[in-house]
């Protein structure tokens, strides 16, 4: 994480705050999959890939962009397993930064 300027302790910050920040989102993007709003998940998607890009996690953030276009017109019919996708995703990344700092981030 280079906005972490290679300190340890910043960067453990920054990724825990991402995932505290992000998993909120994420619970209101599940919602709005859920309940059909197609509006609200294209915003809120957009805000997750838009994090999810700056603290250095691409995949996750195709993932949540990809999701983001396919519901600014409508909800996707896929919507659903595409959540539980980026869902396994966040899980591994979680699990990835959980190995290299030593510690573990909001679920």
């Amino acid at each position: 994480m280079d906005a972490s300027g290679g300190d340890r302790e910043i960067a453990m910050s920054l990724v825990s705050l991402y995932f505290e920040l992000t998993g909120s989102e994420i619970a209101k993007l599940e919602e709005a999959i859920r309940t059909g709003d197609s509006a609200t998940t294209s915003a809120v998607a957009h805000k997750c890939a838009g994090s999810s890009v700056s603290c250095g996690m691409p995949v996750l953030a195709v993932m949540l962009k990809d999701l983001e276009k396919a519901s600014a017109q409508s909800m996707p019919a896929d919507a659903p397993e595409r959540m539980q996708e980026i869902r396994k995703e966040m899980s591994a990344v979680r699990t990835a930064f959980e190995a290299h700092f030593g510690c573990s981030f909001p679920a």
